[in-house]
């Protein structure tokens, strides 16, 4: 038997109306009279019930979708992760048992209070032991515990203090229904009979949890970059932070296009090429406009623009492959701030020409990058 799904009724008239029905039926001789306390609690119960349908209908009907992807395609959904942290357990004397389960509390950046908890059994080959904890809870809550002393919640005579080493990070949420859902239709499009090309494979890679963005790149091999290579694809994905993804995420990467990819097609993953691009300008702002409050809107505008490189529109995950960085675009968009009347200067890299950016998966290197950083600067007056 196919799958029904339940009749959900959405009119708040007819729920309404069933509602009053209801009413009249269990109580003889009563009659709605519109305005009646009553008939005033059926029509909002009708409202409420009918929004609620509404959405139980959406979320089953999402849900329906989830379990084919998982059942059919094998395409499991994302269930989050659980954070981790470093710590250092000072014991009484070596050779004393850190038991499994010993908790600590901990409070991350949101002031969230956090629990850890050790997986199994450590004996002390000091007096200071190094252990790694899981969160108690999985997901996002679970990170940003920092480097400090940790509250012990499980008592332990042998054990004084315990002190995390390092923030506690790894942990993720678990994807809700409609990301999953998005995930799945990239990987759906990918499956398509006659081949793959890099479009293709940049869909499947998308479908990776901690994936954001990715390029794919048709007869490119990394290790003959200047040389075209039949039935090669070199796949460059990339995180919402527009860095390159962890080496775990790749090898997942890796894993899912080989599992999909024509006989004898060759796929590679790779990381992209970053240049620093390095914007100063000058602007003169409209006659009363807060000169300060246009700076930093110019600042934002200029580096949303250095970030999204290769998004279009219609799609924050897309990713165009553009290598040039326009004088003329960087203008644009700094003018179309609200308040600016002109711009005296701006130049890009120390100069007015376009910027050609290195690699064949060029991107602005990242505002925050730790070694070699994208810069935006400049006045306003």
């Amino acid at each position: 038997m196919s799958f029904q799904p339940p009749q959900l009724e959405t009119d708040e008239d007819a729920v309404t109306a069933r509602i009053l029905d209801g009413l009249a039926t269990r109580l003889p001789g009563w009659v709605a009279i519109e305005g009646a306390p009553e008939v005033a609690l059926a029509e909002e119960l009708g409202r409420e019930i009918a929004n609620l349908n509404q959405a139980t209908a959406l979320v089953i009907d999402t849900a329906a979708a989830a379990g084919l992807g998982q059942t059919a395609f094998q395409f499991p959904a994302y269930t989050g992760a659980t954070a981790t942290i470093a710590a250092e357990v000072t014991v009484a004397s070596i050779g004393v048992i850190i038991p499994a389960g010993f908790t600590v509390i901990g409070t991350n950046l949101n002031g969230d209070e956090v629990a850890f908890v050790l997986p199994a059994d450590v004996a002390a080959t000091s007096v200071t032991m190094p252990v790694t904890m899981n969160a108690l809870v999985p997901g996002d809550v679970g990170n940003g515990v920092p480097i400090g002393s940790l509250e012990i919640l499980s008592a332990n005579t042998n054990i004084a203090a315990v002190d995390a080493t390092a923030a506690s990070s790894n942990g993720a949420d678990a994807e809700d229904v409609n990301t999953y859902l998005g995930r799945l239709v990239d990987y759906l499009s990918a499956l398509r009979p006659g081949g793959v090309n890099g479009a293709d494979l940049a869909a499947l890679a998308r479908t990776v949890p901690g994936v954001h963005r990715a390029l794919g790149v048709d007869l490119y091999d990394p290790a003959a970059p200047t040389t075209p290579t039949e039935r090669t694809v070199t796949v460059f994905p990339i995180d919402t932070a527009g860095r390159p993804v962890s080496s775990p995420i790749a090898t997942q990467v890796q894993a899912v296009i080989e599992g999909a990819r024509e006989v004898n097609f060759i796929v590679h993953v790779a990381d992209p090429e970053y240049t620093a691009v390095h914007i100063a300008f000058a602007i003169v702002a409209e006659t009363g406009a807060d000169t300060s409050l246009v700076h930093t809107e110019v600042i934002a505008a200029l580096s949303k623009w250095l970030s999204q490189w290769g998004v279009t529109s219609s799609d924050d995950q897309a990713w165009v492959a553009t290598n040039t960085v326009r004088f003329t675009d960087a203008i644009r968009v700094a003018g179309a701030v609200a308040g600016v009347a002109y711009i005296s200067s701006l130049t890009v890299n120390g100069s007015t020409a376009d910027l050609v950016l290195a690699g064949v998966a060029a991107l602005p290197a990242p505002l925050d990058d730790p070694t070699a950083p994208s810069t935006v600067t400049g006045t306003v007056s």
